[in-house]
């Protein structure tokens, strides 16, 4: 019994660290995104003129 609390505990605290690191990529992913979509936009615009 009180290994299966630490098992639950254990993986409580790694999904926590596992969503502090997703928050962290799913925010450099954003960024990239946009800087992506930035310069498509921007050569884009510059094929044009």
């Amino acid at each position: 019994m009180k290994f299966l609390i630490q098992n639950l505990y254990r993986l409580d605290h790694d999904k926590k660290i596992y969503n502090e690191e997703l928050d962290m990529n799913s925010y450099l992913l954003i960024s990239l995104q946009q800087l992506l979509l930035y310069v498509l936009f921007h050569h884009i615009l510059i094929k044009n003129l």
